[in-house]
C-alpha cells in the first residue's frame, strides 16, 4: 500500500471517525448521565500505566543517543501518565475534572514540540526541557489536587464550561500539529513508529475537541474515554515493537560475540606457539640491550650537559629580549607624547584659522595618539606582569574589591549595582596583580552590556577542595562558546572599536597575572546571557612563576 493511502486510512480511522462518532452521539443520543466511577478509574489508570511504561522505554532508547524525535513524546507521555493517574485516583469534583484537562493540555503542547528544529533542540540539551516540563506538570497537578476551592468550574449541567473547552482545544491543537509532523515523516521514510505516533495524536486530538459535544458521565463522554484508552493501546504496540527490535539486536550481538571469541581463541593458540620462540629471541636481545645501555648512558650524560648549557643560553636570550621589548615600548611614549602635545598646541592656537576638514584631521590625530598611548600603557602593564617579582601575601578580598570600585570613576558610578559578597575571604596572592585582575574584570563587566541596559555585577567567593574560587558574574552581551579561549590572547578583540573601545590586552594581563600566582581562570558564558569569570587561587602560598 502506498504511503499516501496509508495516511488517508489513519486520518479517517483515528481522526475523522472518532471525532464524528463522539460528536454525533453527544449531540443526538440521549444525554442521560451514566456514572460508574470504578470503570472510569480503571480506564484512566490503565491508560496512565501504559503511558508511563512507554515513556520509560523511550527513555531507554534515548540512552543510545539523544533525539528530539523521541524526547518530546517521552516527556508528553510521562506528564499525561502522572496527571491521568492523579485524575483516576481522585473523587469527582473540580480537581478531578481539571486534572484531566491539564493532562490533555500538557500532552498536546509537549507532543507539538517535535516541530522544533533539531539544532535548537540540541541547544536545549534535550533532557533538560523534558525534565522541566514534567516537574511543571506534576506541580500543577498537585496544586489542582490540594487547592480545589481556588479552581473555576469545569462543567455545568449543560456541558463543559468555556474555559475547560478552550484548554482542551489548545491541547487538541497541539496533538493535531504533532500528528501532522509524524504523518509527514512517515510520507518521507515510511517508518512504523511515525504511523503509530500519528494515530495516537489523532485520537487524542479528536477526543480533545469532542468535549464541545458532551458532558460528564454521558454516553459521548464515555465514548471518547474509550478512544483515549485505544490511543494508549496503539502506542503500546510501538513499544512492543521496540522491545522486539532490542531483543533481536541483543541476539545478533551475542552471535557476533561468539564468533569473535572463537576466532580470537584460534589466534591466541597460534600466537602462543610463536611466543616461545620470541622469548628465546628476546633473551638474546636483552643481552644486546644491556650492552647498548652502557653506551647510551655515556651519550645521555653528554646530552644533558649540552641541554643545560643551551637552556642557560635561552634564558639569557629571553631576558635580553624581554628587557628590549620593555625599553622599546617605554621609549615609544616619548615621541607619542610630543605628537599629542603639538596636536593640542595646533588645536588651541590655530583653531580659528583651520577649516572644518583640517580641524577634523587634527581631532583624528589626537584620538589616534590617545588610543596609541592607551595601547602602549597596556603593553607596559603586560610586560610588568611578566617581569615583576611576585610576592605572595594574605589579602583581604572584600576590602580590595571595595577599594577598586571606588578608585575607578567608571566603576564608582555603577557601585550601587555591583554586589560584593566576599566577607571574611582571605586569599593568598599579590596585591598589585589582584588589583590589576579584578579591576579589568569589573570594568569589562560594566562596559560590555547591550545598549540601554544598566550593568549589574555580582562578585562572590566559595571554598574549593584545594583553592578559593572567586566569580565575577555580569548581565552583559555574553561570549560565544567558540571564543572562550580566544579572549585571553594578546590583542584579541571580538568587537569593533566603535562599539566597545579597548586594546584587547586586558584579559591577557588578567590570565598572566593569575598564572604568576599559581592560579587559574576560566569563563562560563553564552551569547546574550551574560558572563561569569571564575578565578581560582591556591588555598596556601606557593612559589610564584
Amino acid at each position: 500500500m502506498k504511503p499516501a493511502q496509508t495516511i488517508g486510512i489513519v486520518i479517517l480511522s483515528a481522526g475523522i471517525v472518532p471525532f464524528s462518532a463522539a460528536a454525533l452521539i453527544g449531540s443526538f443520543v440521549s444525554n442521560a448521565a451514566r456514572p460508574h466511577e470504578p470503570l472510569h478509574a480503571f480506564l484512566e489508570i490503565a491508560g496512565a500505566c501504559m503511558a508511563i511504561a512507554v515513556a520509560m522505554l523511550l527513555g531507554l532508547r534515548l540512552q543510545r543517543g539523544p533525539s528530539a524525535y523521541l524526547v518530546w513524546p517521552m516527556a508528553a507521555l510521562l506528564c499525561m501518565g502522572v496527571l491521568d493517574t492523579l485524575h483516576g485516583s481522585s473523587e469527582p469534583g473540580p480537581s478531578w475534572a481539571w486534572l484531566r484537562e491539564l493532562s490533555t493540555l500538557f500532552g498536546g503542547l509537549l507532543f507539538a514540540m517535535v516541530w522544533l528544529p533539531p539544532s535548537q533542540a540540541a541547544g536545549l540539551r534535550l533532557f533538560r526541557p523534558a525534565i522541566i516540563a514534567v516537574l511543571i506538570a506534576v506541580l500543577s497537578g498537585l496544586c489542582v489536587l490540594f487547592f480545589p476551592a481556588a479552581l473555576p468550574a469545569a462543567w455545568t449541567p449543560h456541558g463543559y464550561t468555556l474555559l475547560a473547552k478552550l484548554v482542551n482545544t489548545i491541547g487538541g491543537a497541539g496533538f493535531l500539529l504533532a500528528a501532522t509532523y509524524f504523518l509527514q515523516s512517515y510520507q518521507r521514510s515510511a517508518g512504523f513508529n511515525d504511523l503509530v505516533f500519528a494515530a495516537h495524536c489523532l485520537l487524542f486530538g479528536a477526543t480533545a475537541f469532542a468535549v464541545w459535544f458532551s458532558n460528564v458521565w454521558q454516553l459521548g463522554w464515555w465514548l471518547w474515554h474509550f478512544f483515549r484508552l485505544l490511543a494508549y493501546i496503539i502506542i503500546v504496540t510501538a513499544a512492543y515493537r521496540f522491545v522486539r527490535q532490542m531483543q533481536h539486536t541483543i541476539e545478533e550481538y551475542n552471535r557476533e560475540l561468539e564468533k569473535s571469541v572463537e576466532h580470537r581463541t584460534l589466534e591466541l593458540a597460534a600466537k602462543n606457539t610463536l611466543l616461545a620462540a620470541e622469548i628465546q629471541e628476546r633473551q638474546q636481545i636483552e643481552l644486546a640491550l644491556r650492552q647498548s645501555d652502557a653506551r647510551l648512558h655515556q651519550v645521555n650524560e653528554a646530552l644533558e650537559a649540552r641541554v643545560t648549557e643551551r637552556t642557560a643560553e635561552l634564558r639569557e636570550m629571553v631576558t635580553q629580549l624581554d628587557s628590549f621589548s620593555y625599553s622599546l615600548v617605554h621609549d615609544l611614549r616619548a615621541p607619542l607624547r610630543a605628537m599629542n602635545a603639538f596636536a593640542k598646541i595646533l588645536d588651541e592656537e590655530y583653531r580659528p584659522r583651520l577649516d572644518d576638514r583640517a580641524a577634523r584631521y587634527l581631532s583624528r590625530i589626537g584620538s589616534a595618539a590617545a588610543r596609541m598611548d592607551h595601547l602602549i600603557q597596556d603593553v607596559l602593564s603586560y610586560t610588568r606582569v611578566t617581569r615583576d617579582e611576585v610576592k605572595i601575601e594574605e589579602v583581604d578580598l572584600h576590602s580590595l574589591l571595595n577599594d577598586i570600585i571606588h578608585q575607578y570613576p567608571d566603576l564608582e558610578e555603577h557601585a550601587p549595582r555591583i554586589v560584593v559578597d566576599c566577607a571574611s575571604t582571605i586569599v593568598h596572592g599579590n596585591t598589585a596583580f589582584l588589583t590589576q585582575t579584578f579591576s579589568n574584570l569589573l570594568r569589562n563587566a560594566v562596559k560590555f552590556v547591550p545598549p540601554g541596559t544598566l550593568p549589574r555585577v555580582r562578585v562572590w567567593s566559595e571554598n574549593g577542595e584545594d583553592c578559593i574560587r572567586i566569580c565575577v558574574r555580569d548581565n552583559g552581551i555574553g561570549i560565544p562558546a567558540d571564543k572562550h579561549a580566544q579572549i585571553f590572547g594578546v590583542f584579541q578583540r571580538l568587537h569593533g572599536e566603535d562599539a566597545y573601545p579597548g586594546t584587547g590586552i586586558g584579559l591577557a594581563i588578567v590570565k598572566r597575572s593569575i598564572e604568576r600566582m599559581k592560579g587559574r581562570i576560566r569563563v562560563e558564558s553564552e551569547l546574550g546571557q551574560g558572563s561569569a569569570f571564575w578565578v581560582e587561587l591556591p588555598r596556601h602560598e606557593k612559589a610564584p612563576v
